[in-house]
């Protein structure tokens, strides 16, 4: 069953968000030795792992103190702020506020793709359906007069998908939504371990940690086959939002990044969050940053210094 009647349900809980697997805590003594095929870009499937002893521990603890000693000098702009790293060549991580709560907004667009590229595993001319773009929408259209979807015209899947994630496409958001199974989605949630929102679902229902681990499984290549999570994050690599981790970090760099901002609420407080992977040569590492305040420059601000911080300790 296609879910178009369920669009108003599920965008009226991304209208109430919108304005926008797990860490390992690792002792002193032990950490992951991972081995990958290490012959892709983008993914770099596990092979094999075993514990070994390592130094890796101390630096990433040092790295934490120094973002938490940064994240202290924004305290008297009343933000909060949740940071979750790991290193994805052997596993080291560390979270700061890393289960605390916060509203999607547009991050919500990761799994909807997901769940189109895992349809495609099944049927390979997914991608090459042609949708009619009506006109109808129930979202704020957040692409005006710049290459906005024209009503009465078709767009491919691939096209949508691709306009979903790299300028986070509210139009091409619904026109997807619209075109899946409901329940197709709601698995992806389930097995992905997030909320799949109703209008029931609480204003901040979902963490760095959580979030931060769809990046890890299209990384790792442990839920979509190898080819579909490598054309997930070559999506994201397109993203067009250069303010946030983008901008901590040297501009030959490439990433796979995903925004969410949510305009301020009725208590004026806004959310801007950036997570993705940093593809350094030597070092790729995750990094997953959610913010709440009540001035978007700042808060922007922030993540790009804590992303500056992460990258600088990451190197040493």
């Amino acid at each position: 069953m296609k879910i178009n009647s369920f669009i108003p349900v599920f965008v009226g809980a991304f209208i109430f968000f919108l304005g926008f697997f797990i860490g390992t805590n690792l002792t002193n003594k032990d950490s992951i030795k991972i081995l990958r095929t290490n012959k892709n870009v983008l993914t770099n499937p596990l092979l094999d792992c075993e514990i070994y002893e390592t130094s890796q521990n101390t630096k990433v603890n040092l790295m934490k103190k120094n973002v938490l000693n940064l994240i202290n000098t924004y305290q008297d702009d009343h933000k909060e702020v949740s940071v979750f790293f790991r290193d994805l060549n052997n596993g080291p991580s560390f979270g700061i506020n890393e289960n605390n709560k916060f509203a999607p907004a547009s991050l919500l667009k990761v799994p909807l793709m997901i769940a189109y590229l895992k349809e495609n595993e099944k049927n390979p001319e997914i991608l090459n359906k042609k949708i009619l773009y009506n006109g109808d929408h129930y979202l704020k259209e957040n692409l005006p007069n710049i290459d906005t979807l024209t009503p009465g015209s078709s767009y491919t899947v691939d096209n949508l998908i691709y306009r979903m994630i790299a300028f986070s496409d509210n139009l091409a958001f619904e026109s997807l939504l619209g075109n899946i199974d409901q329940n197709t989605v709601k698995t992806v949630h389930k097995e992905l371990d997030l909320i799949y929102p109703d209008i029931n679902t609480p204003d901040d229902y979902i963490s760095v940690k959580s979030y931060a681990g769809l990046f890890r499984v299209l990384y790792n290549s442990t839920y979509l086959n190898r080819e579909m999570s490598d054309k997930a994050l070559k999506y994201l690599t397109q993203s067009d939002f250069h303010l946030g981790i983008q901008a901590g970090i040297p501009k030959n760099t490439m990433t796979a990044l995903k925004f969410g901002i949510r305009d301020a609420d009725g208590k004026g407080t806004i959310q801007i969050h950036d997570c993705g992977i940093i593809y350094d040569q030597k070092k790729p590492y995750l990094l997953c940053i959610m913010t709440k305040g009540g001035q978007s420059n700042k808060l922007i601000e922030m993540i790009k210094d804590i992303s500056k911080e992460v990258y600088r300790s990451n190197l040493n």
